[in-house]
C-alpha cells in the first residue's frame, strides 16, 4: 500500500496535485469563514452587546429545537411548534422588553433591547408543555430568560420562577406582570438552593459555567426534584457535568445544538436530564 508521504509526493509532482491540493480545498476553508466575518462586522456596528449575546436561531434549528422539546416531553411536534410561534407572536413581551431597555440607563449600554430568544424559545416551549409549578433558574444575570419563563407560567395561569443571581444588579428586565410570578433571589447559588423547601418541577443551571459548579448546583437541587423534574443545563455544550449527573442519578439525558443566525457567535446548547 502506498505510503501517505509517498502519496503526497506524487500529487506534488503531477500536474492536478497542486490545484486538487490547495485550490479547490482553500476556496472550500474559505467559504466557512466568509459569513461569520461579514456577521461580526455589522455586529460592531449594530449591537451595543458583549455578553450573554442575543439572536434569533435559523430555520433549520428552530425545528430541530422543536423535535428536541418534543422527544424530551413525549409531546407532538405540532404542539411544540404552535409554542414557539406563540412566544415569536407575543407582542407584550416584546414591547416590555424594549420599554424597560429604553428606559434604564445600565440596560441601554448593554442591550440591544429586541426580542431575540435563540435556544429560549426551547425554554419556553418545555414550560407550557410540562406545565411545572416550581421553576429554578441560576443566573439571572439581565433577566431575558426569567422573562421567557415568565411568560409562559402566565400562559399556563400556574406556576412560580425562582431566579437566582449573585449580583444584586441583576433582573433588570424583570418587570411588569412578568414580576407577578418571578421571586429574585441574590445570594450564592448552592446556599439558596440548599434553602429550597418546595418541591422543584424544572431546574436550569446557567450561572458559573465551570464543571465542578455545575455538579454542585445539581447535586444541591437533587434531593429537592419531584418525581418527573427536568433538569437542563445552558452549559451541556461546554462541560459533561448534567450528563455525567443524569447517569449517576439514573436519568435519560438528551443535547442539542444552537445555530444563531446571521450572528458570529457558533451557539451554545441546552442538555436536558429527566426520568421517564
Amino acid at each position: 500500500m502506498e505510503s501517505l508521504r509517498a502519496q503526497y509526493q506524487r500529487l506534488r509532482h503531477s500536474r492536478i496535485g497542486p490545484a486538487v491540493s490547495a485550490g479547490p480545498r482553500l476556496a472550500l476553508a474559505a467559504s466557512y469563514g466568509v459569513a461569520p466575518a461579514k456577521n461580526c462586522l455589522r455586529w460592531l456596528y449594530s449591537s451595543r452587546e458583549s455578553t450573554n449575546l442575543t439572536y434569533d436561531v435559523t430555520p433549520l434549528n428552530r425545528v430541530n429545537l422543536a423535535w428536541w422539546v418534543s422527544a424530551v416531553t413525549n409531546r407532538p411536534f405540532a404542539e411544540i411548534t404552535t409554542y414557539f410561534s406563540e412566544l415569536e407572536a407575543d407582542m407584550a413581551l416584546a414591547d416590555h422588553i424594549a420599554t424597560t431597555t429604553a428606559n434604564s440607563e445600565q440596560l441601554r449600554v448593554v442591550y440591544d433591547g429586541k426580542p431575540r430568544f435563540g435556544r429560549r424559545i426551547a425554554w419556553y416551549a418545555l414550560v407550557r408543555a410540562t406545565r411545572p409549578s416550581i421553576v429554578i433558574e441560576t443566573g439571572t444575570d439581565l433577566g431575558l430568560g426569567s422573562l421567557v419563563l415568565a411568560a409562559a407560567l402566565l400562559r399556563n395561569e400556574a406556576g412560580q420562577l425562582i431566579t437566582i443571581d449573585n449580583s444584586a444588579y441583576s433582573g433588570g428586565l424583570i418587570g411588569g406582570d412578568y414580576a407577578h410570578v418571578i421571586s429574585q433571589e441574590i445570594g450564592d447559588s448552592i446556599a439558596v438552593l440548599e434553602q429550597q423547601s418546595e418541591s422543584v418541577d424544572l431546574f436550569i443551571h446557567d450561572s458559573l459555567h465551570t464543571y465542578d459548579h455545575e455538579c454542585a448546583e445539581l447535586d444541591a437541587i437533587e434531593p429537592r426534584l419531584s418525581q418527573h423534574a427536568l433538569v437542563l443545563s445552558d452549559n451541556a455544550h461546554g462541560t459533561t457535568a448534567c450528563a455525567d449527573w443524569a447517569l449517576r442519578t439514573n436519568r435519560q439525558f438528551l443535547f442539542t445544538n444552537e445555530s444563531p443566525k446571521d450572528h458570529w457567535y457558533p451557539g451554545a446548547g441546552i442538555g436536558a436530564a429527566w426520568r421517564p
